[in-house]
């Protein structure tokens, strides 16, 4: 046993302590409570008879490793994504990869307009003309009538 500054009297944490305390952290059960340092250095107290600080706790390696991981299990959610959200996700994806492609093909049509204007300018047509908009095409069913 060590001591404190405080006085209190802390039990050592051998490999033997430290391997019975990543047992517990690895079976912890949702009756004991929301997963957390505290509660952790209240568990081991009262299942393993251990005195102990939590910053004692995580000073050890092995210790903190499994405390680490069992936060992040907590902080997400078990393998159980509904089937809507499978789908969603993957609808997700596909616009993803939709929008993509259309970004692509938008960029490849602004370049292929500057070229135009380009070679254009080249060609001596005057910015004015080039700047026109369309002239409404006619139909052949429209001249017919």
């Amino acid at each position: 046993m060590s001591a404190t500054g405080k006085g209190r009297k802390r039990d050592a944490l051998t490999q033997g302590v430290q391997d019975r305390v990543v047992l517990l952290i690895e079976e912890w059960k949702e009756e004991w409570g929301a997963f957390s340092a505290s509660a952790l250095e209240r568990k081991v107290a009262s299942c393993l008879g251990i005195r102990c600080t939590r910053q004692g706790l995580l000073k050890k390696d092995a210790i903190k490793t499994a405390f680490d991981r069992r936060k992040a299990k907590a902080g997400k959610p078990a393998n159980s994504k509904s089937a809507e959200a499978v789908v969603l996700e993957q609808r997700i994806k596909r616009l993803e990869q939709l929008l993509a492609e259309k970004t692509a093909q938008v960029e490849q049509l602004q370049e292929m307009v500057i070229r135009f204007r380009h070679n254009a300018k080249l060609m001596g047509f005057p910015a004015d003309r080039l700047e026109r908009p369309i002239a409404p095409l006619i139909s052949h069913t429209e001249n017919s009538a």
